[in-house]
């Protein structure tokens, strides 16, 4: 099942998600910060936010990972690859 949504209001009910996934659209966000706030009010406690990136070079391998605590949304990564 797919659901269409804006990313600064996420079509789901509060702490409804363990992982929450992003995959190249946060290059293509005006203001990020809603969207963070949103991907935080959706993942349960404890829950994760994975976000992957394409950066300068990408097809060279300049691609990364950085994973986010819903308690860390403020922009500390807890982990990259």
């Amino acid at each position: 099942m797919f659901t269409v949504g804006e990313a600064a209001s996420i079509p789901f009910d509060p702490e409804r998600f363990d992982v929450v996934v992003a995959v190249t659209i946060l290059c293509f966000v005006a203001n990020a910060a809603p969207v963070f706030k949103e991907v935080a009010r959706v993942l349960r406690p404890g829950g994760v936010m994975v976000i992957g990136e394409l950066g300068n070079g990408a097809a060279g391998g300049g691609a990364r990972v950085n994973l986010l605590s819903a308690t860390e949304m403020g922009g500390a990564s807890i982990g990259s690859a």
